[in-house]
């Protein structure tokens, strides 16, 4: 491990000296120096995880644990975060505990751990936390059987040693995965205060299980969930994530969300759900407009336009919505009033959210809307009223009509501009058809779904 290290500094420094750039030996002396830090980062994290269970390795095993600690060197030089460092090496204590330590095993999970994004990882928490608290339903011999089939196969999809963070759900912290700072004894996180790397973890957790740190500078405290929008909550992250969830994509009242949980033990009232949703609706809504931006295609430049009708404070308000030609959400917007103003700010709106000036965009009658066009997106812009054309943007509409309909209207402008922005870019990001009326397989609709409602909770947990 100390040759590579020598070999970068001494390329860095002909490569400065060839550009003539000053200070060359300074910057090759503060590249060995990264290098080496990071090397004994890396060491220390191995160590950390090892030294929980001791055992006296075998001769025969000797050239299996020089190939695995090889890997692990090579990810710690290649800049493997260090969060996926501790995931290694996570495995090599759970293969050293379980007495069978096994090169290409490994090597195998390796390749796929080194890689992992932070919400790849919360994700992969969550679902080994749900997959180890989950017991048979059926007792007798029945259930030991089914209860012996799940565990072979954990065994065989989670790598050993992971399973052993399921009673906290937690794979890290809420510190960007690439941020290295001081492992064993050390912090996962810079502090939330003043912003300092120089933080220590204390021995004790939180009453969900989550790591508790101290800054060495401020002397301030502070948690893993400390710097995002779920902090001081009483339920783990994960918990409050699934409830916004189905508060947003299903028909589904405060109270029933309430009474749904009660039955699996885990008590919070219907004023909890609100206020879980007004703290991380936004969040989603935010992440899921950013991550659609500038997404373009075949039909991504023809806009289908309408308006609808939303009951808000016993006054019905104009929800303006807009779709392209293969049906993906254009934009979302509440407004007061249906005029010039709130058709121009409608469309300042979707060309901000999808990066896009559409060729052709169709709307009714409505008088406003071609002076509108024309102000904001330019005169290029084509623009069609005849009838029928858009018809599927009404049908469209009864998503979120339906989904308010249960709720009997809001009480206030914000939270109604609130919920219907969020509902619809969650519907739109779980939508499984990529053009107008195509069949998509059941399988295929079952892994989409899957995938994209566990992107979503990763987006929720980590806010």
């Amino acid at each position: 491990m100390s040759n590579l290290p020598a070999t970068l500094a001494a390329l860095a420094s002909d490569a400065l000296g060839a550009f003539g750039v000053p200070g060359g030996a300074a910057a090759t002396r503060a590249l060995e120096a990264v290098l080496r830090k990071r090397a004994e980062q890396a060491r220390d994290i191995l160590i950390d995880e090892l030294r929980h269970g001791e055992r006296t390795l075998a001769s025969g095993e000797v050239e299996e644990v020089v190939a695995v600690l090889y890997r692990y060197a090579r990810a710690a030089h290649e800049g493997t975060a260090r969060l996926n460092l501790r995931l290694m090496a996570k495995v090599i204590a759970g293969q050293a505990e379980a007495g069978a330590v096994r090169a290409d095993t490994f090597l195998a999970y390796a390749d796929v751990l080194a890689g992992l994004r932070r919400e790849e990882i919360v994700v992969l928490g969550c679902l080994v936390r749900h997959w180890t608290s989950c017991g048979p339903v059926v007792e007798g011999e029945e259930g030991r059987r089914a209860s012996e089939a799940q565990k072979r196969a954990r065994d065989e999809l989670v790598p050993r040693g992971l399973s052993g963070l399921a009673p906290t759900g937690r794979f890290g912290c809420r510190g960007t995965a690439g941020s290295f700072g001081k492992s064993g004894g050390g912090a996962w996180m810079d502090c939330v205060c003043c912003g300092s790397a120089a933080v220590a973890e204390r021995p004790e957790r939180t009453a969900r299980g989550y790591r508790r740190f101290r800054c060495l500078d401020c002397t301030r405290q502070f948690n893993e969930r400390s710097a995002g929008a779920l902090n001081r909550t009483h339920y783990p992250s994960d918990v409050i994530a699934l409830v916004v969830l189905w508060r947003l994509r299903y028909r589904l009242t405060l109270r029933d969300l309430a009474e749904m949980f009660l039955h699996r033990g885990i008590v919070f009232g219907h004023e909890a759900v609100r206020d879980w949703e007004a703290k991380l609706a936004p969040v989603l809504a935010g992440e899921l407009r950013r991550r659609r931006h500038g997404k373009g295609g075949a039909g991504r430049r023809s806009w289908f336009v309408d308006e609808t009708y939303l009951k808000v404070r016993g006054r019905w308000r104009y929800l303006y919505r807009a779709i392209d030609r293969n049906g993906d959400l254009v934009d979302t917007m509440l407004s007061e009033r249906r005029d010039m103003a709130a058709a121009q700010a409608f469309f300042r709106s979707a060309k901000a959210a999808t990066g896009l000036v559409p060729d052709r965009v169709t709307t009714d009658g409505h008088g406003s809307y071609p002076r509108a066009i024309r102000t904001t997106l330019g005169r290029r812009v084509a623009h069609r009223t005849r009838r029928y054309k858009n018809n599927r943007l009404e049908q469209d509409h009864r998503g979120v009509k339906g989904r308010t309909r249960c709720m009997r209207g809001f009480k206030s402008f914000a939270s109604a501009e609130r919920f219907c922005r969020s509902h619809d870019e969650l519907r739109d990001f779980l939508r499984l058809r990529t053009r107008h009326n195509q069949h998509v397989p059941a399988d295929r609709r079952r892994r989409l779904h899957l995938r994209r409602a566990a992107a979503a909770l990763a987006i929720l947990v980590g806010a």
